[in-house]
């Protein structure tokens, strides 16, 4: 669960950042915060992934479409204890 100065950071900086406009169904009805900090299941080779690294991710939902959009939690100032400060690396 993120504290309230981390929800504040995240809304912050989705505020200066991101349309409030979904891109799934064009409401403008607003988003809500997910209040946990969430990675994805990572598949490789058809097998599921434990453990290695892992991109730690704040979930923004529609209000009116329930369709959810991941930011990394590490961009937008969010600390969790064990996990790199380093972006994500790309392939």
């Amino acid at each position: 669960m993120m504290s309230e100065e981390d929800r504040g950071k995240v809304a912050a900086w989705l505020s200066e950042r991101v349309s409030p406009i979904c891109p799934s169904c064009g409401s403008g009805d607003g988003f809500q915060v997910v209040n946990d900090i969430m990675t994805p299941v990572i598949m490789k080779g058809g097998n599921l992934q434990l453990g290695g690294e892992v991109v730690p991710m704040v979930g923004l939902l529609c209000r009116r479409c329930y369709n959810i959009r991941f930011f990394s939690a590490v961009l937008l100032g969010i600390t969790l204890p064990n996990v790199s400060t380093e972006p994500p690396k790309t392939a």
